[in-house]
Protein backbone atom coordinates (compact mmCIF):
# COMPACT_ATOMS: atom_id res chain seq x y z
CA UNK A 1 0.00 0.00 0.00
CA UNK A 2 1.26 3.33 -0.79
CA UNK A 3 2.29 5.70 2.02
CA UNK A 4 1.66 9.83 1.72
CA UNK A 5 5.60 10.90 1.44
CA UNK A 6 5.61 14.11 4.33
CA UNK A 7 6.98 16.59 1.44
CA UNK A 8 4.34 16.79 -0.96
CA UNK A 9 1.50 16.58 2.50
CA UNK A 10 3.45 19.33 3.95
CA UNK A 11 3.42 21.48 0.44
CA UNK A 12 -0.04 20.71 -0.05
CA UNK A 13 -0.82 21.68 3.59
CA UNK A 14 1.05 24.97 3.43
CA UNK A 15 -0.75 25.82 -0.17
CA UNK A 16 -3.82 25.30 1.73
CA UNK A 17 -3.68 26.73 5.31
CA UNK A 18 -1.71 29.75 3.78
CA UNK A 19 -5.68 30.23 1.26
CA UNK A 20 -7.17 29.83 4.59
CA UNK A 21 -5.75 33.33 5.74
CA UNK A 22 -8.13 35.20 3.08
CA UNK A 23 -10.87 34.37 5.40
CA UNK A 24 -11.77 30.73 5.61
CA UNK A 25 -12.09 29.20 2.30
CA UNK A 26 -14.29 31.18 0.24
CA UNK A 27 -13.52 34.15 1.90
CA UNK A 28 -15.33 37.87 2.47
CA UNK A 29 -19.03 36.41 2.49
CA UNK A 30 -19.37 39.45 5.49
CA UNK A 31 -19.63 42.42 3.74
CA UNK A 32 -21.42 45.56 5.03
CA UNK A 33 -20.29 48.93 6.44
CA UNK A 34 -18.06 47.32 8.80
CA UNK A 35 -15.92 45.64 6.26
CA UNK A 36 -15.53 48.15 4.39
CA UNK A 37 -18.78 47.83 2.10
CA UNK A 38 -22.49 49.39 1.86
CA UNK A 39 -24.71 49.02 5.05
CA UNK A 40 -27.90 46.89 5.37
CA UNK A 41 -30.10 49.54 6.07
CA UNK A 42 -31.55 50.33 2.90
CA UNK A 43 -31.13 46.62 0.94
CA UNK A 44 -31.44 43.41 3.15
CA UNK A 45 -29.87 41.34 0.60
CA UNK A 46 -26.94 41.35 -1.13
CA UNK A 47 -25.22 39.53 -3.43
CA UNK A 48 -21.62 39.82 -4.31
CA UNK A 49 -18.34 38.83 -6.15
CA UNK A 50 -14.67 38.56 -5.32
CA UNK A 51 -11.42 38.25 -6.73
CA UNK A 52 -8.22 37.06 -4.77
CA UNK A 53 -4.67 36.90 -5.35
CA UNK A 54 -1.56 35.73 -3.48
CA UNK A 55 0.41 32.62 -2.09
CA UNK A 56 0.03 31.09 -5.05
CA UNK A 57 -3.54 30.97 -4.93
CA UNK A 58 -5.84 32.67 -7.49
CA UNK A 59 -9.69 33.25 -5.86
CA UNK A 60 -13.18 33.19 -7.70
CA UNK A 61 -15.86 33.31 -5.42
CA UNK A 62 -19.29 34.42 -5.32
CA UNK A 63 -22.03 35.07 -2.10
CA UNK A 64 -25.58 35.95 -1.42
CA UNK A 65 -25.74 37.55 2.86
CA UNK A 66 -28.97 38.45 4.25
CA UNK A 67 -28.84 41.33 6.89
CA UNK A 68 -31.07 43.79 9.00
CA UNK A 69 -29.77 47.26 9.92
CA UNK A 70 -27.56 47.40 13.18
CA UNK A 71 -28.87 43.40 13.53
CA UNK A 72 -27.56 39.80 12.33
CA UNK A 73 -26.43 39.04 9.54
CA UNK A 74 -25.53 35.54 7.57
CA UNK A 75 -24.92 33.71 3.95
CA UNK A 76 -23.34 31.25 2.18
CA UNK A 77 -20.66 31.54 -0.99
CA UNK A 78 -18.99 29.08 -3.08
CA UNK A 79 -15.46 29.75 -4.44
CA UNK A 80 -13.18 28.18 -7.03
CA UNK A 81 -9.13 27.78 -6.10
CA UNK A 82 -6.27 27.85 -8.62
CA UNK A 83 -2.80 27.10 -7.77
CA UNK A 84 -0.23 28.54 -9.48
CA UNK A 85 1.51 25.03 -9.24
CA UNK A 86 1.85 22.81 -11.99
CA UNK A 87 1.29 19.70 -9.47
CA UNK A 88 -2.33 20.71 -8.08
CA UNK A 89 -5.35 20.94 -9.82
CA UNK A 90 -8.15 23.29 -8.78
CA UNK A 91 -10.29 23.04 -5.38
CA UNK A 92 -13.91 24.04 -5.24
CA UNK A 93 -14.94 26.21 -1.47
CA UNK A 94 -18.25 25.96 0.13
CA UNK A 95 -18.46 28.49 3.29
CA UNK A 96 -21.22 29.91 5.64
CA UNK A 97 -20.73 33.28 7.57
CA UNK A 98 -22.56 34.65 10.67
CA UNK A 99 -22.34 37.60 12.30
CA UNK A 100 -23.63 40.63 14.18
CA UNK A 101 -23.93 44.67 13.46
CA UNK A 102 -23.60 46.31 16.43
CA UNK A 103 -23.99 50.05 15.71
CA UNK A 104 -21.21 52.93 16.83
CA UNK A 105 -23.19 56.18 17.99
CA UNK A 106 -26.06 57.42 16.92
CA UNK A 107 -25.92 57.85 13.18
CA UNK A 108 -25.53 53.86 11.73
CA UNK A 109 -29.04 54.12 11.11
CA UNK A 110 -29.23 56.30 8.72
CA UNK A 111 -29.16 55.93 4.87
CA UNK A 112 -25.22 55.74 4.37
CA UNK A 113 -25.08 54.14 7.67
CA UNK A 114 -22.41 55.12 10.35
CA UNK A 115 -19.20 53.35 12.58
CA UNK A 116 -19.94 49.58 12.83
CA UNK A 117 -18.27 47.16 14.87
CA UNK A 118 -18.99 43.56 14.03
CA UNK A 119 -18.11 39.97 15.63
CA UNK A 120 -17.99 37.57 12.74
CA UNK A 121 -17.67 33.73 12.19
CA UNK A 122 -17.17 31.67 8.82
CA UNK A 123 -16.79 27.81 8.65
CA UNK A 124 -16.15 26.42 5.38
CA UNK A 125 -14.95 23.00 3.90
CA UNK A 126 -13.07 22.79 0.37
CA UNK A 127 -13.16 19.56 -1.85
CA UNK A 128 -9.36 19.34 -3.51
CA UNK A 129 -7.19 20.40 -4.95
CA UNK A 130 -6.41 16.74 -5.97
CA UNK A 131 -2.87 15.92 -7.35
CA UNK A 132 -0.69 13.36 -8.97
CA UNK A 133 3.14 12.80 -7.84
CA UNK A 134 4.90 9.59 -8.33
CA UNK A 135 2.27 7.33 -10.17
CA UNK A 136 0.03 7.90 -7.01
CA UNK A 137 -3.01 9.88 -7.16
CA UNK A 138 -3.87 11.77 -4.29
CA UNK A 139 -6.88 13.75 -3.06
CA UNK A 140 -7.30 16.51 -0.23
CA UNK A 141 -9.79 17.79 1.70
CA UNK A 142 -9.79 21.05 4.09
CA UNK A 143 -12.30 22.22 6.94
CA UNK A 144 -11.93 25.76 7.99
CA UNK A 145 -13.40 28.30 10.91
CA UNK A 146 -12.51 31.81 11.32
CA UNK A 147 -13.62 33.76 14.26
CA UNK A 148 -12.90 37.73 14.83
CA UNK A 149 -14.19 41.19 14.34
CA UNK A 150 -14.13 44.25 12.08
CA UNK A 151 -14.87 47.60 12.58
CA UNK A 152 -15.74 50.17 9.77
CA UNK A 153 -16.64 53.59 9.29
CA UNK A 154 -18.14 55.29 6.06
CA UNK A 155 -16.81 58.95 5.14
CA UNK A 156 -19.22 60.95 2.94
CA UNK A 157 -17.04 61.93 -0.47
CA UNK A 158 -20.61 63.33 -1.85
CA UNK A 159 -24.42 62.81 -1.29
CA UNK A 160 -24.37 59.69 -3.01
CA UNK A 161 -20.78 58.38 -2.31
CA UNK A 162 -18.75 57.19 0.53
CA UNK A 163 -15.63 55.65 1.08
CA UNK A 164 -15.48 52.89 3.82
CA UNK A 165 -12.19 51.99 5.44
CA UNK A 166 -11.91 49.55 7.86
CA UNK A 167 -9.58 47.00 9.24
CA UNK A 168 -10.67 43.40 11.91
CA UNK A 169 -8.22 40.78 13.26
CA UNK A 170 -8.83 36.87 13.12
CA UNK A 171 -7.87 33.54 14.61
CA UNK A 172 -8.28 31.04 11.84
CA UNK A 173 -8.10 27.06 12.17
CA UNK A 174 -7.91 25.04 9.25
CA UNK A 175 -7.29 20.93 9.25
CA UNK A 176 -6.39 19.12 6.31
CA UNK A 177 -6.77 15.52 5.47
CA UNK A 178 -4.26 14.06 2.41
CA UNK A 179 -5.61 10.76 1.04
CA UNK A 180 -4.35 8.34 -2.02
CA UNK A 181 -7.38 7.97 -3.86
CA UNK A 182 -9.03 4.97 -3.67
CA UNK A 183 -7.78 3.57 -0.65
CA UNK A 184 -7.86 4.11 3.32
CA UNK A 185 -4.56 5.57 3.69
CA UNK A 186 -4.41 9.07 4.71
CA UNK A 187 -2.63 11.77 6.36
CA UNK A 188 -4.30 14.83 8.45
CA UNK A 189 -2.35 17.91 9.10
CA UNK A 190 -3.91 21.45 11.13
CA UNK A 191 -2.60 24.69 12.10
CA UNK A 192 -3.86 28.33 13.99
CA UNK A 193 -2.59 31.36 12.96
CA UNK A 194 -4.32 34.99 12.84
CA UNK A 195 -5.06 37.36 9.89
CA UNK A 196 -5.39 41.31 10.01
CA UNK A 197 -7.58 42.54 7.55
CA UNK A 198 -7.01 45.86 5.74
CA UNK A 199 -8.86 47.98 3.18
CA UNK A 200 -11.76 50.55 2.10
CA UNK A 201 -14.33 50.34 -0.45
CA UNK A 202 -15.99 53.18 -2.33
CA UNK A 203 -20.04 52.70 -1.94
CA UNK A 204 -22.60 54.39 -4.56
CA UNK A 205 -26.25 55.18 -3.21
CA UNK A 206 -25.44 52.54 -0.22
CA UNK A 207 -26.20 50.08 -2.87
CA UNK A 208 -23.31 49.15 -5.15
CA UNK A 209 -19.82 48.16 -3.50
CA UNK A 210 -16.26 48.37 -5.01
CA UNK A 211 -13.88 46.94 -2.36
CA UNK A 212 -10.07 46.32 -2.49
CA UNK A 213 -8.61 44.75 0.76
CA UNK A 214 -5.41 42.66 2.30
CA UNK A 215 -5.57 40.05 4.41
CA UNK A 216 -2.28 39.64 6.25
CA UNK A 217 -1.33 36.45 8.04
CA UNK A 218 0.05 37.14 11.42
CA UNK A 219 2.40 34.01 13.09
CA UNK A 220 2.34 31.99 9.87
CA UNK A 221 5.84 31.50 8.25
CA UNK A 222 5.63 31.10 4.96
CA UNK A 223 2.54 32.47 4.27
CA UNK A 224 2.14 35.92 1.98
CA UNK A 225 0.01 38.63 2.16
CA UNK A 226 -3.15 38.40 0.01
CA UNK A 227 -5.13 41.10 -2.14
CA UNK A 228 -8.63 40.68 -2.68
CA UNK A 229 -11.31 42.48 -5.28
CA UNK A 230 -14.68 42.45 -3.72
CA UNK A 231 -17.62 44.27 -6.31
CA UNK A 232 -21.07 43.66 -4.53
CA UNK A 233 -25.19 44.77 -5.02
CA UNK A 234 -27.88 45.71 -2.70
CA UNK A 235 -31.21 44.87 -3.59
CA UNK A 236 -35.05 44.09 -1.51
CA UNK A 237 -36.73 46.12 0.85
CA UNK A 238 -36.92 50.37 -0.30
Amino acid sequence: MPQIRPHPRARLTAALLALAALAVPAADAAAQTCTGAASFNRNPVRVGGLLATGDDVTTLGADILFGEPGGAFGGVGVALDDFDDDVFESSTTIQGTLGYQVPIGTGARRPGGGPQFCPIATLGYSLGPDFRLGGTDYESRTLGASAGFSVGAPIGLSPTVNLVPFGGLRLIYARTTVSVEGSDVDDTDSDSFGALDLGAGLTFNDRFTVRPAFAVPLNRDGADTRFSLLFALHFGGQ
